[in-house]
């Protein structure tokens, strides 16, 4: 049963990262553009909602045909796609777009409501300066409650880069200068075309990461991350599925997390040589991504962050993702 519920988080996750790679085409400044791209996302999830078997069509790559005998996919991605959309709404700088959509969500939920029988709780917010709870511990950072334009700026950019405004970024609000330094740097190591890892491999890296940690909020979201940059979904169900490249780097991670101490010549011989050896500006770079997810784990962890609105993870997969070493007794923290 908990391998049904993980899949099922996989499945919802996929759907979630499919609309979201769509909505990214409504982060456009032109205003022809945008309207163009807001209308072709509409008559997508238009036609889903009016005709189910619109679904298979649309999605049929993305959809796990072994779940067919558990799960609703019309319900499954209805749920996603909705609590993805208001997610985008809270977030979108564009007043017109957050508007249009947001009537979308209220027809939409009408629709299934009436003709399916779905019933949603949903609230959805009214601006994208609004507060939401993005920490169980600390209240929201006083640079968002003014009307500080150099801060918005730096959120609608923020926002425009990545298509979200995370509650990491918002929590990070209560220190301006380090969260630009912050959205500078990650952007440079995990965002940039010229680097010696691929954009998908660089994401699977974090995922690594985070999950040494178990940290699901972090796990979740470098997972919609890896989908939408075109990773493998075999990649999700277990490190046994991915190439030996990154096999041969689940235990050098698992060190690094919990006994950095013990990476010696003998460990980094083993990822410099072999069939499928790490090149030394690819270890460097996949260090440089480890050692910030890990450290952001404990971040995320000591700052009580909550998961966005759209947050479906299953926490068992993180179980799958970590490195096999982490089971023994010599390799805990």
């Amino acid at each position: 049963m908990a391998n049904v519920c993980v899949s099922l988080g996989i499945q919802a996750l996929v759907f979630q990262s499919s609309i979201q790679q769509n909505l990214k085409y409504l982060l456009e400044e032109d205003d022809n553009i945008r309207s163009d791209s807001l209308n072709a996302v509409l008559q997508v999830l238009e036609n889903i909602l009016n005709d189910q078997t619109q679904l298979n069509e649309l999605f049929k790559q993305l959809i796990d045909s072994s779940l067919a005998e558990v799960t609703n996919f019309y319900q499954l991605f209805w749920k996603s796609a909705l609590q993805t959309l208001c997610r985008f709404v809270e977030e979108c700088i564009f007043v017109d777009i957050s508007n249009v959509l947001t009537s979308f969500m209220q027809k939409a939920t009408s629709h299934l409501e009436t003709v399916h029988g779905m019933k949603w709780d949903i609230k959805i917010p009214n601006s994208w300066l609004s507060q939401p709870f993005v920490s169980s511990v600390i209240p929201p950072s006083p640079s968002t409650q003014n009307d500080n334009e150099g801060f918005n700026l730096l959120f609608k950019v923020i926002f425009l880069q990545r298509g979200r405004l995370s509650h990491i970024h918002r929590m990070m609000a209560w220190h301006p200068e380090y969260l630009r330094r912050f959205h500078k740097a990650s952007s440079m190591v995990l965002r940039v075309e010229e680097s010696p890892l691929p954009l998908a491999w660089r994401q699977f890296l974090c995922i690594m990461a985070c999950t040494e940690h178990k940290c699901s909020y972090l796990l979740e979201y470098h997972i919609k991350e890896f989908l939408e940059e075109d990773g493998d979904q075999e990649w999700l169900k277990g490190v046994e599925n991915t190439p030996q490249k990154i096999k041969n780097i689940s235990e050098f991670n698992a060190l690094l997390a919990h006994q950095p101490w013990r990476i010696n010549n003998h460990v980094m011989e083993g990822l410099l040589k072999g069939d499928a050896a790490w090149s030394p500006a690819e270890i460097m770079n996949a260090i440089l991504i480890l050692s910030t997810i890990h450290s952001l784990s404990s971040l995320v962890y000591a700052l009580g962050i909550l998961p966005e609105i759209d947050s479906v993870f299953v926490l068992q997969q993180s179980k799958r993702l970590c490195s096999p070493n982490m089971s023994r007794p010599d390799c805990q923290p």
